[in-house]
């Protein structure tokens, strides 16, 4: 195989080089413990508590509201139940949308389940919430509402800012909760700004945006009380017990500083890249864009009637070119319900793929992908004729 090019950057993203040396440092020599009393281990605080500064300025928030998790999972997972087991009312009701990370469908499913009035918002054919529906959908007695920011299939981004005004007059009690995992210091969308739009809780992760798997951050607004999910050692202001990982944490503002000065022109590479790989396919038939104008430049959606996903996906691996057919976010991902609640039939859905981009894909690597893209594509549609016409013979 002559050529590796990776365009499946919502799952997971390469290290920066200086971010490797960066954790290395911190693994190799100062390993001290971030909690003990003598002088390396005090310094060892303060680098922690620097990370935090550096990773929340790229969120816009106070570090003092920012608590390092294990990754996106745990923060809506700690979101979710903190505000469902605090509770003290039984009739309540939660909110979310039909497109949502596995991390926060699933444990609104497990509340459902236990009885409590849980609504899943539509979206339209670009996966975008139904905020008419979330305005009907809330009541007083509504304890929270979770709409992710970027969705991870299509990004397609949700209007926060509105939705924030809608929840703010009718339930104005509520905690509103956005996973910002696939926004964070990728964009500067207005539409999510936390502040406009009132966010009381945002979750976010580093191995996105070219940090560490494995680590994560927390905001929570000051004054909204959301309890801790793990017990122990009381470490991150009680938030999080659990020895801090000081070699992860300095990994993730590595990769922040690397990229919060540079997110206008991040952007923009990857909206030139997003528009060549569109041009480039604009003449192949039966072809449905299914990322929105106005959706994250970095997550392309594609569907190729009459042709499996998840065969163009290994006639691309061949080809030594690495694509997805939607979320890797769970384990053997079948996919199917973000481009179910789209409105995608199941033919649709199952020839869509996702081309995800981040800085280090270049022009040239979309003119490769657009390429096999088309040419696997035909091939497929062609054999697939063929096979009708001789099992129409029979």
């Amino acid at each position: 195989m002559e050529q590796e090019i990776y365009f499946d950057n919502a799952a997971t993203t390469s290290l920066y080089p200086e971010t490797v040396e960066r954790m290395r440092h911190f693994l190799a020599q100062e390993f001290w413990n971030p909690s003990a009393m003598y002088r390396p281990a005090i310094q060892a605080e303060k680098e922690l508590e620097e990370a935090r500064e550096t990773v929340a300025a790229g969120l816009k928030v106070p570090a003092k509201n920012l608590t390092f998790t294990s990754g996106g999972t745990e923060g809506s997972n700690t979101v979710i139940r903190g505000v469902c087991e605090s509770q003290r009312l039984d009739d309540y009701n939660i909110i979310t949308t039909q497109i949502e990370h596995p991390a926060v469908l699933e444990v609104f499913r497990y509340y459902e389940e236990k009885g409590i009035r849980t609504t899943y918002l539509p979206v339209d054919e670009y996966g975008r919430a139904d905020l008419e529906a979330l305005e009907a959908a809330l009541d007083e007695k509504t304890a929270l509402v979770s709409i992710m920011a970027v969705n991870n299939e299509l990004g397609s981004v949700n209007d926060l800012v509105s939705a924030g005004r809608i929840i703010r007059e009718k339930s104005p009690k509520a905690v509103f909760h956005s996973d910002f995992v696939q926004a964070y210091l990728k964009t500067e969308d207005p539409r999510l700004d936390i502040e406009a739009a009132g966010l009381d809780a945002v979750n976010i992760c580093a191995h996105k945006i070219h940090g560490p798997k494995g680590i994560g951050a927390l905001y929570i607004r000051e004054g909204v009380r959301i309890p801790p999910l793990l017990l122990g050692g009381g470490q991150e202001r009680g938030m999080r017990s659990g020895t801090e990982n000081l070699p992860l944490a300095a990994g993730f503002a590595s990769a922040a500083a690397a990229r919060k000065d540079r997110l206008p022109e991040l952007e923009r590479h990857a909206q030139e890249l997003k528009n060549r790989l569109l041009a480039a396919l604009s003449d192949v038939g039966d072809l449905r864009i299914g990322s929105a104008e106005d959706a994250s430049p970095y997550v392309i959606s594609l569907g190729f009637r009459g042709v499996r996903g998840e065969v163009l996906l290994h006639m691309l691996e061949d080809q030594g070119i690495y694509i997805s057919t939607g979320s890797a976010c769970s384990t053997h991902h079948k996919g199917g319900h973000v481009l179910k609640a789209a409105g995608l039939d199941r033919e649709a859905a199952e020839g869509t793929v996702r081309i995800s981009t981040s800085e280090y894909n270049t022009p040239e690597e979309i003119d490769v992908l657009a390429k096999a893209l088309t040419d696997s594509a035909g091939q497929l549609r062609r054999i697939t004729r063929f096979g009708g016409k001789n099992r129409s013979r029979r």
